[in-house]
């Protein structure tokens, strides 16, 4: 149905905000974090005490840098808030047997506005048209997930490749032929065989498989309640993504229709090559799970794992199709 729309720029902030929505954070007080410990700190955000970005819920990224300087592991990717006055709580963890102290004005990383927040320039009053997506094509999508996986979980497809196939696979995507370091054909016949001895574990066509080594428990309090958050608007210059995204995670099995009395906000994240992540805001949950004991596993120290690279001369960056996606969550949850 077609409905009017007031006034865009009716009851918006100022649109000068508009054009910064993403700034670095930095400590705002010495700290000093105890071996194992876990702990919230204050960052600041400059450019919202100066007034030239708006405060409000963010997406905070601890940086690489931080981390080789303190050695203490920051917040990746999370939803957390910037404050009127600038203000950003953070959480770092010291996995090392000794104390680290952390200066006042230690970059942190950086945080990034969250899309509907952001306001947009002001637009003439106009006519939009509601569109619904269609069920039974996300329902035909999760069949398809379903299908593939025999109903027990996702799985890569069933293509039967030969070994001279996965050859020229291999040596195509891992660009074999262009890499400095495999000066002779020998050496690159070298590299395919050691890929080859891995090729259960390498995604062919874009669909992520899963590990049956764990699965992912969330623990909560006994006798609470579901937890329902309220839903933030989407907009609608992402939507048609969204529904892509959506209709790719029902046919590769990663997510299902669900009737759960659980319910949290879905929040569109830009990446830095344009397209968009979608994540959700677990901050409500993750506080219930955390009041909860839980297995406490040791995390290496990031030193140690850079001394293990002494003399070394090749090293290698491999993505994980699908991230997460390949830890199953238990069943009960």
């Amino acid at each position: 149905r077609l409905i009017p729309l007031k006034e865009a720029n009716e009851g918006r902030r100022e649109a000068k905000y508009a054009e910064i929505t993403r700034t670095k954070i930095y400590v705002e007080e010495d700290q000093w974090i105890k071996p194992d410990e876990e702990k919230q700190i204050n960052a600041v955000a400059p450019l919202v005490q100066k007034g030239q970005m708006l405060p409000g819920d963010v997406i905070v990224r601890g940086s690489e840098r931080f981390m080789n300087q303190t050695d203490l592991h920051p917040m990746m990717n999370a939803v957390t808030t910037v404050d009127s006055e600038g203000r950003v709580p953070v959480r770092v963890w010291n996995t090392s047997g000794a104390d680290i102290k952390i200066k006042a004005g230690t970059c942190y990383g950086q945080v990034h506005l969250i899309e509907e927040l952001t306001p947009q320039p002001a637009f003439p009053a106009r006519i939009s048209a509601i569109t619904i997506p269609e069920d039974d094509e996300f329902e035909k999508a999760y069949e398809e997930g379903q299908r593939k996986a025999g109903g027990k979980g996702h799985e890569t497809s069933g293509k039967v490749w030969s070994d001279a196939e996965k050859r020229r696979f291999l040596r195509a995507e891992f660009r074999l032929d262009e890499c400095d370091c495999l000066t002779t054909e020998d050496e690159r016949v070298k590299a395919e065989t050691l890929l080859m001895s891995f090729w259960d574990v390498i995604s062919t066509d874009g669909e992520f498989g899963h590990t049956d080594l764990v699965e992912h428990a969330i623990p909560t309090p006994e006798g609470m309640p579901p937890i329902n958050c309220k839903e933030r608007p989407i907009n609608p210059v992402v939507e048609a993504e969204l529904k892509k995204q959506l209709l790719q995670w029902l046919k590769t099995g990663v997510i299902q229709p669900s009737n759960s009395g659980y319910k949290f906000p879905l929040v569109a994240v830009p990446k830095k090559n344009g397209s968009i992540r979608f994540c959700v805001d677990f901050r409500r949950l993750n506080a219930a799970s955390g009041s909860v004991a839980r297995d406490a596993f040791p995390m290496p120290n990031i030193n140690s794992n850079l001394s293990k690279l002494a003399g070394s001369k090749v090293f290698s960056s491999l993505d994980n199709a699908g991230a997460y996606h390949v830890v199953k969550i238990r069943k009960e949850d």
